[in-house]
C-alpha cells in the first residue's frame, strides 16, 4: 500500500463553475486540494468557504484540520465524477478548558485521566498537551457595550486623542462567571462594540452559559 492509500480514500467528485463557487456560504461543505501536500498528489480535504475572500480567481477556505488558506479549485462529490482522492479522519482533537470543582490539581487531573481510561480504554486516548492550574475564587460579569462617537470631558489637548465616550448601550451575557472563564466569551463582531469585564454583582440575575 502506498502513502496516498494509506491516508485518503477514492472518491468522485465534480469541479464547481465560477457561478457555483460564488454562490457557496460559509454552510457549505466542498472538497478542496490540500495546503499540505504538493498539487500533483491530488489528495482533497473538506472545508467550509471562510469569511474573507481569496481575492481575483481563488477561494479562501477553512479545512476541517484547522488550515485556512486561498484555492482556485472547488469541487463536490458527484457519481460518475473524477476519482481523486480525499483525506480520511483518524479521530477526533479536542481542546477544551474543563473547570473540576472542589479538587486540587493532582487530584483532578487523576480523576480526570481514571475517567478517560474507563471509557475509552488504556493507551487508546493520547494526551498530546495539558495545562492546569488552580483557580481563584473569584466571579465576573461580562457585558457588550456599545459607545456611539460623542466625546465625553473636557476637549483634549493638542495633539492627543479623545479617549473618552458616552456608553449607549449595555448587554449583559453572562453573570458571574467563574475566574479564568470571561476569557472565552467573544463580543459582535460589529463597529463600535467591545466586550467589558467587571467584577461580580449578586444583584444581577445569572445568565447561562451553557
Amino acid at each position: 500500500m502506498g502513502f496516498i492509500e494509506s491516508c485518503a480514500r477514492p472518491v468522485n467528485v465534480r469541479l464547481l463553475s465560477e457561478d457555483e463557487t460564488e454562490a457557496l456560504t460559509a454552510d457549505d461543505e466542498v472538497l478542496v486540494p490540500s495546503s499540505d501536500f504538493q498539487p500533483h498528489t491530488g489528495l482533497l480535504e473538506r472545508a467550509r468557504i471562510a469569511k474573507e475572500r481569496g481575492g481575483r480567481d481563488k477561494v479562501r477556505v477553512l479545512s476541517v484540520y484547522g488550515s485556512e488558506y486561498s484555492v482556485s479549485t472547488v469541487y463536490v462529490p458527484s457519481e460518475g465524477g473524477e476519482e481523486k482522492w480525499l483525506l480520511k479522519d483518524s479521530g477526533t482533537r479536542i481542546s477544551t478548558a474543563l473547570f473540576i470543582p472542589d479538587l486540587d490539581e493532582p487530584e483532578a487531573i487523576e480523576r480526570l485521566r481514571k475517567a478517560l481510561r474507563s471509557e475509552f480504554g488504556g493507551g487508546v486516548v493520547e494526551v498530546w498537551n495539558m495545562r492546569s492550574g488552580p483557580v481563584r475564587d473569584v466571579r465576573w460579569d461580562v457585558y457588550e457595550i456599545r459607545h456611539d462617537l460623542v466625546p465625553v470631558g473636557p476637549k483634549p489637548q493638542r495633539g492627543k486623542a479623545q479617549t473618552e465616550w458616552r456608553e449607549v448601550e449595555r448587554r449583559l451575557i453572562a453573570s458571574g462567571v467563574r475566574d479564568g472563564h470571561e476569557r472565552y466569551f467573544m463580543g459582535k463582531e460589529q463597529m463600535g462594540w467591545s466586550l467589558c469585564i467587571e467584577m461580580h454583582n449578586p444583584e444581577i440575575t445569572r445568565v447561562d452559559t451553557i
